[in-house]
């Protein structure tokens, strides 16, 4: 029995050994291991110091645009179809033509050279709708009776794109799984985001998307779910004058447009590098080029390029596409150029990174990033992706989330002061609440969201060089009732594109990821330099 309190004795004294030794063991290696936010900020440090060698996106460019031909014959069955079995509900928009609705521009109308749908839905305010045209594409934009914005868009020209993203395999496969528009005879895929729900689909060899833009995207049932917008485009109809049906593209004269068209196509190919810039008469941006210190940037030789330096001297680098900030999202791998003549969509330097996990963002304390949207670390390189970051609402196409756009903050943290601009030659075929949507001779869809609406350089229908002022950046969020809503002072930009893998293919008129593209074109606008 005496034996026990030294048994105790010698017990205890080997589970503190045991106790003891390991966890300091464990907090040593805990203090020589940083922690996932110190392992982060490590990483984004390395990537400003060493961004001029990181090696480059494997970038991958467009091949060319296709022009199909189209059915007229096709298109004149589906207009007398639309004439003679108006449904309940339904009245032929060709009568609110003929009736000569406000903003329904005949020679808007007649200068397209492809088939023109609008929405004839009793929940449609007709009065509301305007279209914008231009040859090969055109925009219709309108409201339904309560004032939630609509927009139907089309393309008859179709991006081939010489190495396909993962993402056309499933958008096909989105597709295959849903019935077909029984008034339209197509296919179609419904996408979702914090923007818009869109509806895409092609028809007489052109690609459309239907946007749909509720207040309230996840309880407006219109907008959460498939029904609406599928009632919506079945009331698509024709809107277009029988001469046109009868002759095709000979009616709207297209021989000098194409003259036109074609000599603005080579300037904007060979854009020069932006190396300074004054302001004209007119206010607007008068770039000038340095020819002796200037080196053009193509898809050939990107990858060779020395330092890159912004306007202040500043050297530019940036995460991979689809690298996301970490609990973000999974991001959306997406090297893809879709337009490689284009110049950056704000006049001065920008820092592209997340506005929601960053540094005055609703989430920034989940990476330790506390303070406010000022901080000097959200405008230093590196960029970062944002596309596919998690937010609000689930996107097939996004494996963690649904925003489909790119943040971009100006050069400096001060609102209603830098100007957005037009990153090619388009029309302005919307301007609403927040957003001003423009629509390039190609048929790409660009929004520019959260400007200083109140204080725009554009107006519905103008026509616009690359480079042309649009509006200063801001924080501007409406609802439709007019009530805002808070968010950073940011550019969220948006492109839309008609594209195909292969020509003979139905083309996808959706949403793409521009990351790719807008490192591209801020590396042409910010040239190369020793």
């Amino acid at each position: 029995m005496r034996l026990w309190p030294s048994f105790y004795a010698s017990l205890t004294c080997c589970l503190m050994v045991f106790l003891l030794t390991p966890a300091s063991a464990q907090r040593s290696d805990k203090q020589d291991r940083p922690s996932p936010v110190e392992a982060l900020q490590s990483r984004l440090q390395q990537v400003r110091d060493d961004g001029p060698r990181l090696p480059p996106l494997p970038f991958r460019a467009p091949s060319r645009d296709a022009r199909p031909e189209i059915n007229w014959d096709e298109v004149q069955a589906k207009f007398e179809a639309d004439r003679e079995n108006a449904r309940d509900g339904l009245r032929s928009v060709q009568d609110d033509l003929a009736a000569g609705l406000p903003r329904l521009s005949r020679p808007e109308l007649n200068a397209v050279l492809m088939p023109v749908l609008i929405p004839a839905a009793a929940e449609v305010d007709r009065d509301s709708l305007a279209i914008i045209g231009q040859p090969d594409a055109y925009s219709a934009t309108g409201a339904l009776t309560d004032g939630t914005a609509l927009r139907i868009s089309g393309s008859r020209k179709k991006l081939v794109l010489e190495e396909p993203p993962r993402v056309l395999e499933k958008l096909k496969q989105l597709r295959a799984e849903k019935p077909e528009l029984p008034s339209l005879e197509a296919a179609y895929i419904i996408t979702r985001s914090e923007s818009s729900t869109d509806l895409s689909f092609s028809r007489f060899g052109c690609g459309y998307v239907l946007s749909l833009v509720c207040d309230d995207p996840n309880g407006d049932e219109r907008c959460a779910g498939d029904e609406f917008i599928m009632a919506l485009a079945d009331s698509l109809q024709l809107l277009l004058d029988r001469e046109k049906i009868r002759f095709g593209d000979a009616t709207a004269l297209p021989d000098r447009h194409q003259d036109n068209v074609g000599a603005e196509t080579e300037e904007n190919t060979s854009q020069p590098p932006v190396v300074s810039e004054t302001l004209t008469g007119n206010g607007q941006a008068a770039l000038h080029v340095d020819a002796e210190t200037s080196l053009e940037v193509t898809l050939e030789n990107i990858s060779a390029q020395p330092k890159l330096l912004d306007d202040l001297g500043n050297s530019f680098s940036f995460l991979p596409v689809g690298d996301l900030l970490p609990q973000s999202g999974p991001g959306f791998e997406d090297n893809t150029v879709y337009r490689d003549n284009l110049t950056f969509p704000t006049e001065e330097r920008a820092f592209l990174n997340s506005q929601v996990y960053r540094y005055g963002g609703y989430y920034g304390s989940l990476n330790d990033m506390q303070g406010g949207q000022c901080a000097p670390e959200n405008f230093s390189y590196p960029w970062q992706d944002t596309f596919c970051e998690k937010r609000s609402r689930q996107q097939k196409l996004c494996p963690g989330g649904g925003h489909e756009g790119l943040d971009i903050r100006p050069a400096t943290c001060t609102k209603d002061k830098h100007w957005a601009v037009s990153v090619e030659a388009t029309r302005v075929v919307d301007i609403r609440r927040h957003w001003v949507t423009l629509q390039s001779a190609e048929g790409t869809i660009y929004n520019y969201l959260h400007l200083n609406m109140s204080d725009l350089s554009v107006e519905i229908g103008d026509t616009l060089v690359k480079g042309q002022r649009i509006g200063r950046i801001s924080n501007d969020f409406f609802k439709s009732d007019g009530s805002s809503v808070a968010t950073t002072i940011h550019l969220h930009f948006e492109m839309y594109e008609n594209y195909v893998g292969d020509e003979e293919e139905e083309p996808f008129f959706t949403k793409v990821n521009p990351y790719a593209t807008l490192v591209f074109s801020y590396r042409q606008k910010h040239q190369a330099k020793e």
